[in-house]
């Protein structure tokens, strides 16, 4: 029974890497917006447009790394049931999840900085506010946390 935790012990070390394509990073690298910004940025036709264009592409993303992310479980479950697991096919193909993911949530980032680029300086300074508010929210409640089980 040791012999066996060990295994498991040096298998979970060797695939953490390629199995934290499972988790997932968050959308476009923050520069997403909530839809309730939709109406406070009193947007023209054309940011309208683009909105709606940043929101599908985000949506694709999301769906593509979901997609990814089942194929890596799958093929991790597949691989361990085998008596001699080929780790370095497992950490190839999180490699590749890895690049395709990033592709997605690049291509998303880009159509909502397209979106940004074509905003006035009000609409600008009104997406910089809400920023603040969400990285400040973050912080209370990472501080929250932090309070409530440092012991």
């Amino acid at each position: 029974m040791n012999r066996l935790i060990q295994v498991f012990l040096v298998v979970t070390g060797l695939l953490s890497a390629p199995l934290a394509v499972w988790a997932g990073p968050g959308m476009g690298g923050g520069f997403a917006l909530p839809p309730q910004a939709k109406e406070r940025l009193q947007l023209t036709p054309e940011q309208n447009a683009q909105w709606d264009y940043a929101v599908q592409q985000t949506r694709a993303a999301r769906e593509a790394m979901k997609q990814a992310r089942q194929e890596m479980k799958q093929a991790t479950q597949a691989e361990l049931a085998k008596p001699e697991p080929d780790l370095a096919a497992l950490a190839a193909l999180g490699d590749s999840v890895q690049a395709r993911n990033q592709q997605s949530r690049h291509a998303a980032r880009t159509e909502w900085l397209k979106l940004y680029a074509s905003f006035s300086g009000a609409q600008k300074t009104t997406v910089r506010d809400m920023m603040v508010k969400r990285i400040q929210r973050r912080e209370e409640f990472r501080e929250h946390m932090r309070e409530r089980f440092s012991g």
